[in-house]
């Protein structure tokens, strides 16, 4: 009886050890099926048009510029600002920028 389970076993692993140089030759590794490749897109960055975006440093240097011209500006360019919504440009809500530098380049 043990030496019919053992001669089973011989003959299992010699089948699997032909399978599975089989395996190998069948198809080669680099070869994938066309159903099985991915495409991966590549999402791009959103924007709402070009050139729309505004910058806060670019605002930063506008109100710095209209503070050099004319230091009475100062409190001019703070009231404004906090009618958009914020006590620094940083705070201005992003939706409001563009309304800002119009306001600030007005002056």
């Amino acid at each position: 009886m043990l030496e019919e389970r053992i001669a089973q076993l011989n003959s299992s692993i010699i089948e699997l050890i032909a399978v599975i140089s089989n395996y190998g030759e069948s198809k080669p590794v680099s070869e994938v099926p066309p159903e099985i490749e991915i495409e991966i897109e590549a999402e791009e960055p959103k924007s709402e048009s070009p050139g729309t975006e505004i910058d806060l440093q670019d605002l930063n240097k506008l109100c710095l510029g209209l503070v050099r011209e004319n230091p009475k500006n100062k409190t001019k360019i703070k009231k404004i600002i906090s009618n958009f919504g914020g006590e620094l440009i940083k705070d201005v809500p992003v939706a409001n920028l563009a309304d800002l530098k119009i306001a600030l380049e007005a002056l």
